[in-house]
């Protein structure tokens, strides 16, 4: 196992308030954020790599948290977006955010429904991972 310092940072949407957000690695909660109240969300924290990261989102009202205009439009909406994710200063960049969270059964980075998003860091190199998740190097098969 690496120890290594993750650095993830998110979009708020706001609508009668932000979402709720409990965040757990390897199945131990590290953030419980109920009171956030800003458009951003920067979290740092460090781990052992491998590590599954968990973020349980609540607080989303279907009926009331979603404002649209008379033409359809959404004029408020609460929702939370990857927008940064970093391993040891290395960074994802934002084209392939989409590659490392899944949220309702598909790769997501836009998170507006009251469920579970999951990111796997579980390559044996967390360096390597990040560099063939940005394209810059392939990672193959040794068999």
């Amino acid at each position: 196992m690496n120890k290594v310092h993750v650095s993830i940072e998110f979009e708020m949407g706001y609508c009668n308030g932000y979402m709720h957000c409990r965040i757990l690695n390897n199945d131990k909660e590290i953030f419980d954020i109920k009171n956030h109240n800003h458009d951003v969300l920067a979290l740092d924290f460090a781990t052992d790599w491998p590590a599954t990261l968990q973020f349980e989102l609540t607080n989303k009202d279907l009926k009331n948290d979603t404002i649209v205009d008379e033409n359809g439009n959404i004029l408020y909406n609460k929702y939370m977006i990857l927008k940064k994710f970093s391993v040891n200063n290395l960074p994802l960049i934002e084209p392939n955010l989409y590659k490392i969270a899944r949220f309702g059964g598909h790769n997501e980075t836009f998170w507006d429904r009251n469920e579970t998003a999951t990111i796997e860091l579980a390559e044996d190199n967390p360096t390597r991972w990040l560099l063939s998740l940005n394209n810059v190097i392939y990672l193959r098969d040794t068999q």
